[in-house]
């Protein structure tokens, strides 16, 4: 189980191990992270609105080697919370 307030954490190592903008990282859904390929799919991130929003340019667009570290945190935070795994 993760100490502490388990969402900021995953969060702030989502951030820190992928290099993403803050908006980037908090407009990933579960179906961003591809546990089996070991990547994040970067296609959206979050408006000043709140609203998921696809990227300003296309080469924004990117994939992201999920370091297995990150992969381990994301996994024990999927399972911890199962109501808030929606796609």
């Amino acid at each position: 189980m993760l100490e502490g307030d388990e969402e900021s954490r995953a969060i702030v190592a989502t951030a820190l191990f992928t290099g993403l903008r803050a908006m980037e990282v908090l407009g990933l859904v579960w179906g961003d992270v591809d546990f089996a390929a070991g990547e994040v799919h970067v296609r959206y991130q979050l408006s000043r609105k709140g609203e998921r929003v696809p990227l300003k340019t296309k080469a924004a667009k990117r994939d992201i080697m999920l370091m297995p570290a990150l992969g381990k945190l994301l996994r024990r935070w999927r399972l911890s919370h199962p109501r808030r795994t929606r796609q």
